[in-house]
């Protein structure tokens, strides 16, 4: 079997698995896990590390769970924001280094041969995601007057995301015609296990209405 280190999906996989287990043991509610670029990250960290152990796989998922709570309620998904003090702080890598990874990445599979000549990285996302590619174009557009419109701080990958989220967060609380939290939450349905649980309600509408900041 290959090294840990040279298996990404079962890195991410480990991410889920590790992150659940530690969501139990803690009663964790409201948390979804890692997001796909924090799994990224740890998934270079290995890497970059040669992590081959699971053990210290799973000690590295609880770890950063605990800081992230040190600093507050759990966001729905811990992002790349979340790991990255915790992974410059303990191996070094840096979000330039990181960014020049991903950037190398991205250009790899635009040039991969299932892509190429087949058809429109546009397209191929489109299908890859079951949505029409006229919405994929509209969300491209709204992305781009979203980076347009960030002034005062620098156009960074974690200013541009957050921008990016709490346009989506707005966009969401305005759709569902909220007036209240309690609102909010019956919008996802009638049924408890189908709403967002009240911290996240909570949460989510401190983010929107910017009563955190």
């Amino acid at each position: 079997m290959r090294p840990l280190r040279e298996r990404d999906e079962d890195i991410w996989e480990l991410v889920d698995h590790f992150y659940q287990a530690t969501s139990e043991d803690c009663q964790l509610e409201g948390c979804q896990g890692f997001s796909r670029q924090a799994k990224a990250d740890l998934a270079e960290v290995v890497r970059e590390a040669s992590l081959a152990s699971v053990r210290k796989m799973r000690d590295l998922v609880r770890d950063i769970v605990f800081e992230a709570m040190a600093d507050g309620p759990l966001p729905l998904k811990i992002m790349s924001e979340h790991v990255r003090p915790y992974l410059e702080r303990n191996f070094g890598q840096t979000e330039d280094a990181r960014r020049k990874h991903d950037i190398a990445l991205v250009a790899s599979q635009f040039d991969a041969p299932e892509i190429t000549g087949r058809m429109s990285v546009l397209q191929q996302l489109a299908d890859l995601h079951e949505i029409p590619v006229e919405l994929l174009k509209r969300e491209v557009d709204v992305l781009r007057d979203v980076v347009e419109g960030i002034a005062g701080v620098p156009k960074s990958y974690r200013n541009i995301m957050t921008k990016a989220e709490d346009v989506q967060r707005a966009a969401l609380w305005v759709l569902t015609g909220a007036a209240t939290q309690a609102d909010f939450r019956r919008y996802f349905g009638e049924e408890g296990f189908m709403r967002p649980t009240k911290s996240v309600a909570w949460a989510f509408y401190n983010r929107v209405f910017q009563r955190d900041v």
